[in-house]
């Protein structure tokens, strides 16, 4: 029954081209791993109706006309909600722009105070990566932007978040590491 649905929805979900968009977030959430609570999943939907909308939206208007306007200097400058700031650096950053570390290290700084949007962009950057979807360069750029808005989250004194800063510094370079060793290498 649930299959059946699923299908049916996917079909909806095709580009004009007749190519399917990566549902597999999805498909996580119709079929949450054993065990995971019911909040977990209502986190882990929360958390990534934001990164899947970007990546929507980057599949279906990623054009050089989107690019400049993503990129313009005073497409900031108007006052907007701050949901605008996360979807532009999403944005910028799924369409692999050289603007990609500035305008991730420039959202987290405006979301310092919004614990939400703040953990849904930690969330699309590491889903980035995990896909390959973000090159060295510009996650080594934003490594630093990235463990601090985490050790922010998690709150403490400032030797705590110094600490938590650190500890998450080091995870994210072996992450890296687990990862480049996990890409399949190019014949030649």
């Amino acid at each position: 029954m649930v299959g059946d649905k699923f299908d049916s929805l996917v079909a909806g979900f095709e580009k004009e081209d007749g190519n399917a968009f990566d549902l597999s977030i999805l498909e996580s959430l119709v079929s949450p791993p054993k065990g995971m609570s019911d909040e977990q999943v209502a986190r882990n939907i929360s958390l990534g109706l934001p990164t899947g909308i970007a990546r929507l939206v980057s599949g279906m208007l990623g054009t050089e006309k989107l690019q400049l306007q993503l990129t313009e200097p005073d497409f900031g400058a108007v006052d907007r909600p701050l949901i605008f700031e996360f979807f532009r650096s999403a944005l910028i950053a799924d369409l692999q722009l050289p603007a990609t570390p500035s305008a991730i290290d420039a959202a987290f700084q405006v979301f310092r105070t919004h614990r939400y949007l703040t953990e849904a962009l930690i969330w699309k950057v590491r889903d980035l990566r995990k896909y390959s979807q973000i090159s060295e360069i510009h996650f080594d750029q934003i490594m630093g932007a990235i463990a601090d808005a985490f050790a922010e989250l998690k709150g403490g004194s400032a030797s705590e978040r110094g600490e938590q800063k650190r500890k998450e510094l080091q995870r994210l370079r072996n992450e890296g590491v687990l990862l480049r060793l996990k890409k399949p290498v190019a014949s030649e």
